[in-house]
C-alpha cells in the first residue's frame, strides 16, 4: 500500500501543477499615452493597524487623506471608497491585498 499511495500523491502533484501552469493570467490594458498623463487622483484606502492603539486608523487615515488632497491631489471621500472596498467584499484594511 505504500508505493500505492505515493504513486496516487506523486500523479495528484503532477495533475495539480500542469493544470495551475495551464491558467491563463489577467489581461491588463493601458491608454496609449498612459506615462504622458499626471496622476491626478489618489484613494487613501484603509490603514492596516500594526500599533497598540485601536484609534489609531480613525485617527492616521483622516490626516493622510487631508493631506494628499493639500498636495492638490483629487481624493474620493473615504465613505466612497469603503463603499467600492465593500462592493468587493473587503471589509478590512488586511484583505485589499486580495484585489
Amino acid at each position: 500500500m505504500g508505493k500505492r499511495k505515493t504513486f496516487i500523491m506523486i500523479s495528484f502533484l503532477t495533475l495539480t501543477l500542469l493544470t495551475v501552469s495551464c491558467a491563463g493570467r489577467p489581461h491588463h490594458s493601458l491608454v496609449p499615452d498612459y506615462k504622458a498623463r499626471p496622476l491626478r487622483s489618489i484613494a487613501v484606502l484603509p490603514v492596516l493597524n500594526e500599533t497598540v492603539s485601536l484609534k489609531a486608523p480613525e485617527i492616521f487615515r483622516p490626516l493622510l487623506h487631508n493631506r494628499v488632497s493639500l498636495k492638490g491631489y483629487e481624493t474620493p471621500s473615504t465613505s466612497t471608497i469603503d463603499g467600492r472596498l465593500l462592493e468587493k467584499e473587503i471589509r478590512e484594511a488586511g484583505q485589499i491585498n486580495t484585489l
